[in-house]
């Protein structure tokens, strides 16, 4: 049983770092974006801003269970 269960920790860590490095990836294109000399790119830089922040706030809200939480809400009443 503990072989199982050091064999879903690890699958948990795996998926956390999975999830960090596109998160870090998604925002490094956001802070190239926005340090770009170009002004065209600086408009674009605001607009994935905003949607990498709406991205993270849903990434972690389904890490964190408050995703499963609220459906489970809706679908049981409790």
């Amino acid at each position: 049983m503990s072989n199982f269960s050091a064999s879903i920790n690890r699958l948990v860590d795996l998926v956390a770092l999975a999830g960090s490095g596109i998160l870090s990836l998604v925002w490094a294109r956001v802070a190239l974006s926005w340090f770009s000399n170009d002004i065209t790119k600086k408009i674009q830089a605001k607009d994935r801003a905003r949607d990498a922040l709406i991205g993270t706030l849903l990434f972690m809200a389904a890490v964190t269970g408050l995703l499963y939480g609220l459906a489970h809400w809706v679908l049981t009443g409790s």
